[in-house]
């Protein structure tokens, strides 16, 4: 999902990742569709937000990500970062809610929407 910085939704997508070996790997990669997204966009600078705290943790250079299933990865995510002006990453815990408010959707949400699982119940 990607804001304004007025926290309006200006592009929210839900998108199938295919196979993946385990979650942190899915927060990988859903984290480059986004940078993508934001450089197709021309975004200069951009707060990435994500509750995979091993995601969080590479983004910031506070541990860098060498598991096997990282390390594809990791070519086009530094040469994305470098396109942007400013990259901040903060872990943020995750809700599980389909909404934050009226009409807009979580990234959980969409998430789950992309890979056919639909509205988690509590």
């Amino acid at each position: 999902m990607l804001y304004d910085p007025d926290l309006r939704v200006v592009f929210a997508e839900g998108v199938n990742l295919g196979p993946v070996r385990c979650g942190p790997e899915a927060e990988l990669r859903a984290v480059l569709v986004g940078l993508r997204r934001a450089e197709e966009r021309k975004v200069e600078r951009l707060r990435v937000r994500s509750d995979c705290l091993a995601v969080v943790r590479h983004l910031t250079g506070e541990k860098m990500l060498e598991t096997d299933w990282a390390l594809p990865f990791l070519p086009e995510l530094s040469d994305l970062l470098l396109s942007f002006d400013f990259v901040e990453a903060r872990y943020t815990s995750s809700s599980h809610a389909v909404e934050r408010r009226a009409g807009t959707p979580t990234a959980d949400s969409l998430a789950r929407q992309a890979v056919g699982l639909g509205i988690r119940r509590r």
